[in-house]
């Protein structure tokens, strides 16, 4: 299949068009190149029972939910879909730093998950500080570290609750 993409004709499969089609469908503007800049992330979750992403691939687990600036409708992707538009990977980032962290919960979770979580009252001021404070350090006593894995956890159980 061919899609017009500033003003170039590219090839897509089946799932991309169909992924293509459905933003613009949802969207202000009816170009890719403009459609896809009205999109903004708002929550991730990982959920248990299998989804269908927008481009209808399945089964999806690890599910983005994005919202249209400009008339607010809202849709899900999966985290492979959301890279495709959205100028910033961070809805990836934060699900393979989550899959590292549920490996080893001592390990770091992204700055963007962890100021995510403090902008959803996930995490408090203090264990935002806390975190920022020991991110980067590879020696942690203790205490730190049981608060670190604390933390992660409480993130972590989050993304698996709805509206988060």
């Amino acid at each position: 299949m061919d899609i017009n993409i500033s003003d170039t004709v590219v090839k897509v499969n089946k799932n991309q068009f169909r992924l293509i089609s459905e933003i613009i469908k949802l969207s202000e503007n009816q170009s890719w190149e403009l459609a896809r800049e009205e999109w903004n992330w708002i929550y991730l979750e990982e959920s248990d029972d299998a989804s269908t992403c927008l481009c209808g691939h399945k089964p999806i687990y690890n599910i983005c939910t994005i919202k249209n600036k400009y008339n607010n409708n809202t849709t899900e992707v999966g985290n492979c879909c959301v890279k495709k538009f959205l100028k910033e990977s961070t809805p990836d980032k934060i699900f393979k730093s989550v899959a590292k962290v549920r490996k080893d919960n001592l390990k770091s979770l992204t700055m963007e998950f962890i100021d995510y979580c403090r902008d959803n009252n996930i995490i408090n001021d203090w264990e935002l500080n806390f975190y920022t404070s020991i991110y980067s350090n590879k020696n942690l006593s203790e205490k730190q570290s049981k608060i670190k894995i604390a933390i992660n956890l409480k993130c972590i159980s989050n993304l698996n609750k709805r509206g988060v």
